[in-house]
């Protein structure tokens, strides 16, 4: 944690060179993923991954831009789908991550990677459509059981 929020301070520190606090910030996040991987904190992992790929994209580094949000993608589809306490918090949890699928669309796009832009889109929208479904489903079902009820 220590790391990952030292490498936010250089990230948004305003002294110094810009070039320099920004590899100071990608040194830093680099530690905190070394500790925060997706297997042991998955959470953690794609928290440091999106800055450290928002340092990326200010060090005009898009290569690795696009290695470390598809390493946050990954946690956060994993962790997706270990919710299991209720549509809303899947709901919540979707629109947390909007600005990752927007900023990884961003990435794909400088380095001409359209259909991986493309690609990056439908999940997103997909994955938003899947949950609205399942919500309209289980409200569908709880209406068919009350009136069974009655």
């Amino acid at each position: 944690m220590t790391q990952n929020n030292l490498g936010t301070a250089y990230w948004d520190r305003i002294r110094g060179e810009k070039a320099q606090n920004i590899e100071s910030a990608i040194a830093s996040y680099t530690k905190a993923l070394s500790v925060r991987t997706r297997e042991s904190f998955p959470q953690n992992h794609a928290e440091t991954a999106f800055n450290f790929g928002l340092a990326y994209i200010d060090a005009g580094r898009f290569a690795d831009a696009y290695n470390i949000f598809q390493s946050a993608i990954d946690a956060v589809e994993f962790l997706r789908g270990e919710i299991v306490s209720g549509d809303e918090v899947k709901q919540k949890h979707a629109e947390e991550w909007n600005s990752l699928y927007s900023r990884m669309v961003e990435v794909c796009l400088k380095l001409e990677y359209d259909d991986q832009a493309v690609e990056y889109i439908e999940r997103s929208k997909t994955r938003n459509l899947v949950e609205a479904i399942a919500s309209l489903l289980r409200s569908a079902q709880i209406a068919l059981q009350r009136r069974r009820k009655k």
